[in-house]
């Protein structure tokens, strides 16, 4: 009889753990589901890539969550959280709903915050794989890596605009008002870069007061 409720109380225990791994993917699952009912309602014009892309970040969510559990990475809810919110952020909002276009800041912001979230992520699965925290050489590899996403992230811009006859960076607008058409692609790598050293520095002055602690302590 014991085993038998202990059996149950693990079953219960582990259908609460999914809900709420997967509580920020139906969150975000929601909100997409507005995005999409107001883009097809009220938004005056509509774009094949913004279409097809409504589907495609509904799933994406749910995709970090079953990677998450399916390889058992162990990256903390927190982050998962952050991560579905930024998918609501840049796309829902941002290009769906057009606040790219009446909030300036708004993509500066969100690359920043991609950079962050990259450099936590990798932090973590460095973590996970290495068993080890990283060192100042493994940081700057990271910073470095989230350069390149952010450099591959503005080549699919760049080859999306081609594609769809859109324009993802803003091109347009920065010729119309004599500014460089770089602008938009260097200001977007160089906030994420910048985001992902955000995080690295807190890293590092975390550390550095933990094992000034501990010395003092040994002290």
């Amino acid at each position: 009889m014991e085993r038998v409720e202990n059996a149950e109380l693990v079953t219960d225990e582990k259908g609460k753990g999914m809900f709420l791994d997967y509580l920020p993917a139906i969150v975000a699952l929601l909100m997409t589901v507005i995005t999409t009912v107001l883009y097809f309602t009220v938004m005056p014009a509509r774009y094949f890539s913004t279409t097809i892309g409504l589907p495609v970040i509904a799933v994406i969510p749910f995709g970090v969550v079953f990677v998450n559990r399916w390889l058992k990475l162990q990256l903390p809810r927190l982050l998962i959280i952050l991560m579905c919110a930024h998918a609501v952020m840049t796309f829902d909002l941002g290009s769906t709903l057009g606040f790219y276009g009446r909030f300036p800041w708004w993509d500066t912001a969100f690359h920043a915050f991609f950079g962050t979230l990259a450099g936590a992520t990798l932090y973590y699965l460095y973590i996970r794989i290495k068993h080890e925290k990283p060192g100042l050489i493994d940081c700057i590899v990271m910073v470095m890596l989230v350069l390149s996403f952010a450099a591959l992230w503005e080549v699919y811009e760049f080859g999306a605009s081609y594609v769809f006859d859109s324009d993802m960076q803003d091109v347009r607008r920065l010729i119309y008002e004599k500014q460089n058409p770089l602008t938009d692609t260097m200001v977007d790598m160089c906030v994420a870069t910048a985001g992902a050293l955000f995080f690295f520095v807190l890293y590092a002055v975390k550390k550095f007061l933990i094992d000034r602690r501990k010395k003092m302590k040994r002290q």
